[in-house]
């Protein structure tokens, strides 16, 4: 495992671009000769994409296939945006974006398209230990009687669920239902129903961990919508979010989306304007280079959006809710244990440091758990005497020798992890988050009418604004 000062988050200036051991072997091949060009005035394109995660490598793929001329800019020095993975001594770490499931289907049709071997994730398929926090102390139960006051938990938690989200993928059908309910916080919802403490413990871990924020932070219809995605079902919910995994990470679904899209990006070069005056749009970056397109997609985070210059502002939304950001600031990160624990998971709930950890791979020399937390300002992920205080909580003893993690709260080009709804932020801000705005288009996993902040949600909406932006181009004569 690499030491963690190798994986600390990015506190530096906006121009200064995360280097060296999170390159993927994609993006290690193409950096010297995309990123070393110099400043340049590029002549008329059809496209710009602003940002090589999954939602640009996707829409850029699908525009070249409609023979448009393309152009892409990535702030970081390699791809894959929030989706992040390294191999070290034939061993792959996910820094962010990880499991897959067939009830994600733009993900799984991607899998599907490249071949990619799927494996299962040791401490979620088959958990031997199951070590829970209810009541200030520890407990031990096997997985089998974990369930029942999980799933009656659920059942209490989301009894309207399909009243509220009956088409998920359709935000809009029942809106009235959704904006009902879309003040209230997950915390609020916990607090009107009669659960038992155990119900209410293991349902607060889940879903501090799934929406990586304070149950006060998070939005009750976030959580109830990704119910819905799943068709009403922990078994299928849990499978989706922690069970499988891409054998060869998901570095090798971003290089085989670039190989396929055959286009080289320019790296580490953030852009700090655009601007439209009618017949185009004009896109600058801080190393000076200058391209002129008939229109642009936008795929950088909604964290992000207000650090780059948009003339005309953009709309008042889109701006407001990048400025209260969302509700994702939890922490992700590996422990490696001297102690060989066997297949554990652990549950704690909000507001614990480390609300939910399991088995990533055991061996002679100890284990490797994989922990996460709601706030970053609980745990920090890259000091292993914390992370070993927390997990002692579930295994005393325990002795943490090695940490991994990226802080995506201080990375500039992130500004938080995976999108969570605040309370009120879906009806005030969804559908103008996904608005056209002249030449522009926004294609965030983050306004994914799916899989909101996960990969199956920035292909998505790479694939829709990429038709949207080519009809565009049809129409601009």
């Amino acid at each position: 495992m690499m030491n963690p000062k190798c994986a600390q988050g990015i506190k530096r200036s906006r121009r200064e671009v995360f280097v060296g051991a999170g390159l993927t072997a994609g993006a290690m091949a193409i950096s010297g000769s995309a990123s070393a060009q110099g400043a340049r005035t590029q002549d008329r394109v059809d496209v710009v994409v602003i940002g090589w995660g999954m939602a640009g490598l996707v829409a850029a793929r699908e525009i070249k296939r409609a023979g448009r001329s393309v152009i892409l800019v990535e702030a970081r020095d390699r791809l894959g945006g929030r989706t992040f993975s390294i191999r070290r001594n034939d061993v792959v770490t996910e820094y962010g974006g990880m499991w897959v499931h067939w009830a994600q289907p733009n993900v799984w049709t991607e899998v599907q398209r490249y071949d990619l071997a799927v494996e299962e994730t040791a401490g979620t398929a088959a958990p031997e230990h199951v070590y829970y926090r209810s009541r200030g102390r520890t407990r031990e139960i096997s997985f089998e009687r974990l369930l029942a006051p999980l799933a009656s938990g659920f059942a209490k938690v989301y009894a309207d669920a399909r009243q509220v989200f009956p088409r998920p993928y359709e935000p809009g059908f029942a809106q009235a239902e959704v904006a009902r309910r879309d003040q209230m916080s997950f915390a609020q919802r916990l607090s009107e129903l009669n659960l038992s403490s155990l119900e209410r413990d293991l349902v607060s871990a889940y879903f501090a961990t799934l929406g990586h924020a304070h149950l006060d932070r998070s939005a009750y219809v976030e959580a109830m919508r990704g119910f819905a995605l799943c068709g009403f079902s922990l078994e299928t919910l849990n499978d989706a979010v922690a069970r499988y995994k891409l054998k060869e990470g998901t570095a090798a679904l971003v290089d085989a989306i670039r190989v396929d899209a055959r286009i080289d990006p320019l790296l580490g070069d953030p852009v700090s304007s655009v601007t439209q005056d009618g017949s185009q749009a004009i896109v600058e970056t801080e190393g000076g280079n200058r391209f002129h397109a008939r229109c642009v997609i936008v795929t950088v985070p909604l964290n992000v959006l207000g650090s780059v210059s948009f003339t005309p502002a953009l709309n008042e939304a889109k701006r407001m809710h990048s400025a209260e950001r969302h509700a994702g600031v939890g922490v992700k990160g590996y422990a490696t244990l001297r102690q060989n624990v066997g297949m554990v998971q652990c549950f704690a709930p909000d507001p614990a440091p480390i609300t939910n950890a399991f088995t990533e791979r055991n061996g002679p020399d100890g284990s490797v758990l994989v922990f996460f937390g709601p706030n970053r300002e609980l745990l920090d992920s890259t000091n292993p005497a914390s992370v070993q205080s927390a997990l002692r909580a579930f295994m005393p003893g325990v002795e943490v020798t090695d940490l991994v993690s990226h802080d995506w709260n201080g990375d500039p080009y992130s500004l938080g992890t995976w999108c969570t709804y605040r309370p009120g932020q879906m009806t005030r801000f969804f559908p103008a988050n996904r608005a056209q705005e002249g030449r522009l288009f926004f294609a965030s996993s983050d306004t994914a009418t799916g899989w909101r902040g996960f990969i199956d949600g920035a292909i998505e909406r790479g694939l829709r604004v990429a038709v949207e932006a080519d009809r565009f181009l049809e129409r601009d004569i």
